[in-house]
């Protein structure tokens, strides 16, 4: 009798830890649920990383596909197969790739970028002032985020402001690094960086939507007059022969500023890099100058947002993207090793507010749950 009864209350104290259990978790999920849900979200995955592992993944809403007819459908997602454009996070790999090269000792940061370009690049009003790598990564070069045609750059628009003053966000910064990436190594960038990043991390990812992987791509709800349209996310690539890419003329048609395309789980491994992982393809004390803000104006460092403020006494650090109705966000800790990666394929707000609205209440209830040492709210 007092064997049965041992059991019984063993068992009575594993039910009660299980039900425990599932409802830790499933409270959470409801959060999410919840936000996503007033946001309108059509399709939303994200994962968080601790130390090595994936210890808790999300998946919300559906993934929108396209058939070989050119059709649109929603499916299931598939969070291991699933790729994804990642838009801007793209920016960040850039800039491990030109960091890398600095380690190899093939460039310095603070050299003038025309040192490694076929074309003259300067601010006609500043004629006499360099416009460095360190101001092309850090979004200091003076040049505007403008349209421009790709021969010799004839249509790039500068700002009134001195280079290295005065930070402005422009995609074409970030297609000029490639240009250098490419200048250097005589390799087309996005060949450099699967050879040099993604296989010694084992990540799979792709700058082009090759035939064999068109039935895993997932395309976006584009935002416009309030309303969501679903919109070809990888229309950019119709007119590429990616066979008969030319080093250091083609470089804009793969999309250097926006355009890795790639799953959920192979970001988090690329995050794990970030974070200070054993593999080493870049020194920790480069990753943290990549870190640090270039200006008291911007959090903006190399290629890497500062995110500090978004929960008390936490450093984080990372990117953002947004591109055709797909927003992107990764952001980790250092120093308490963890990290956030969310994919979504639309939802009904602007892409400036998709930050404070829609990644930080998520990355402060992952956080919450499972990152600080007690459960306490964070303010």
């Amino acid at each position: 009798m007092r064997i049965q009864l041992q059991i019984l209350l063993f068992l009575g104290l594993f039910a009660t830890f299980s039900v425990h259990g599932k409802e830790f978790v499933s409270a959470i999920d409801k959060d999410i649920d919840s936000l996503c849900r007033k946001l309108e979200v059509v399709g939303l995955e994200l994962a968080l990383i601790r130390d090595s592992n994936i210890v808790y993944s999300y998946t919300y809403g559906k993934a929108i596909k396209r058939d070989n007819s050119g059709k649109y459908f929603f499916s299931e997602f598939n969070r291991k197969s699933d790729l994804w454009k990642v838009a801007s996070l793209t920016k960040n790999i850039i800039a491990t790739a030109i960091m890398q090269l600095e380690e190899k000792g093939l460039l310095s940061i603070y050299d003038d970028a025309n040192k490694y370009l076929p074309f003259k690049l300067r601010n006609p009003l500043f004629p006499n002032d360099s416009i460095t790598i360190q101001m092309l990564l850090s979004n200091h070069s003076s040049i505007l985020n403008d349209r421009y045609e790709r021969k010799d750059y004839p249509g790039v628009q500068y700002s009134s402001v001195k280079p290295g003053t005065e930070y402005i966000y422009s995609n074409i910064n970030y297609l000029l690094l490639a240009s250098i990436i490419e200048n250097i190594t005589k390799e087309s960038f996005d060949k450099y960086i699967i050879n040099n990043i993604f296989e010694p991390l084992e990540i799979s990812g792709y700058f082009y939507p090759y035939n064999e992987i068109k039935d895993r791509l997932v395309y976006g709800k584009w935002m416009a007059n309030h309303q969501l349209s679903i919109c070809d996310s990888y229309q950019s690539y119709k007119h590429i022969d990616k066979d008969r890419y030319r080093i250091g003329q083609d470089t804009k048609s793969l999309d250097p500023a926006g355009g890795l395309i790639i799953s959920l789980p192979d970001m988090a491994k690329y995050v794990r890099f970030c974070m200070g992982d054993s593999r080493k393809i870049l020194k920790d004390s480069t990753l943290q100058q990549m870190r640090l803000p270039q200006s008291d104006k911007a959090q903006y460092g190399l290629g890497t947002i500062d995110y500090s403020g978004t929960i008390k006494g936490e450093n984080l650090y990372g990117h953002t993207g947004y591109a055709y109705g797909i927003y992107t966000c990764m952001v980790y800790s250092p120093e308490r090793k963890y990290g956030i990666v969310i994919f979504c394929n639309g939802l009904k707000i602007n892409y400036q507010n998709a930050f404070p609205i829609t990644y930080k209440p998520i990355i402060t209830m992952l956080y919450n749950k499972y990152i600080m040492e007690n459960h306490d709210s964070v303010n």
